[in-house]
């Protein structure tokens, strides 16, 4: 385990030997969206699909992958950081330190660089207010309150923020042709101003559209305690393999 942009620990932690010296228990140890991911295929908005994507939008992206029913983890453990896939070599700052994430675009934290470059430019006048007139303070729920008050300006940025998660899912859609994509995280309590655009949109940019259906975008079904499940799940599917 090492520090990510979102979690401070110990330099190379290896929490499941720690974990096996403090309990005298085998330890699974797995990223938390994708034990999600398992949670939202086994028993939540996945079920009955067997590739599926889970995405969970908050201050940042994490991401789970099932592939053929079983979750995709990679050769060192790594898979499913979608966040952290590169769209502009010359853009927004992401909080891993390299430039132009599709997490400092398409996360909570990127719906805030989106209106604070509006604001830069003489825009988002309610937003800015909203944030007490310091630019720098703007966050994504300035955005979100703006955005029911039907400000223009908060309807323009949610706007190019859905384009922007919808050019980055139908990345994925090209590389992993799942059946359904499911949206998880903090961002769902303002879901419902993007997710219904965003089948359409990442049909229209994905190759061999007219020969095949839309990959439906869904709202995750398990709420916080996903990871939870999730783990439980394949700590059970751990013991049934070595009985």
């Amino acid at each position: 385990l090492m520090p990510g942009p979102h979690i401070q620990t110990e330099e190379n932690l290896d929490l499941k030997v720690r974990v096996n010296e403090e309990f005298g228990l085998d330890t699974l140890v797995n990223n938390d969206a994708s034990l999600a991911a398992v949670a939202e295929h086994q028993l939540g908005a996945g079920r009955g699909f067997d590739n599926l994507i889970l995405i969970t939008q908050g201050t940042g992206i994490g991401g789970g992958i099932i592939a053929n029913g079983r979750l995709l983890n990679g050769a060192n453990g790594f898979a499913g950081e979608p966040g952290h896939v590169l769209v502009d070599s010359d853009g927004y700052t992401c909080a891993c330190g390299m430039k132009g994430c599709w997490e400092a675009y398409a996360s909570g934290a990127g719906l805030a660089n989106i209106a604070k470059g509006y604001a830069r430019v003489g825009n988002a006048d309610l937003i800015q207010e909203l944030a007490g007139g310091d630019i720098d303070s703007i966050i994504g729920e300035h955005v979100s309150a703006a955005l029911e008050q039907k400000d223009p300006d908060a309807i323009s940025i949610f706007d190019e923020f859905s384009t922007h998660i919808a050019k980055g899912l139908a990345g994925l859609v090209s590389i992993l042709d799942p059946e359904i994509i499911i949206l998880g995280g903090g961002l769902s309590v303002v879901s419902h101003h993007f997710v219904p655009t965003l089948d359409d949109r990442i049909h229209n940019w994905i190759m061999g559209q007219e020969h095949r259906p839309k990959v439906r975008v869904v709202p995750a079904e398990l709420g916080e305690y996903a990871g939870a499940v999730g783990a439980a799940i394949e700590a059970s599917r751990r013991m049934e393999s070595t009985l």
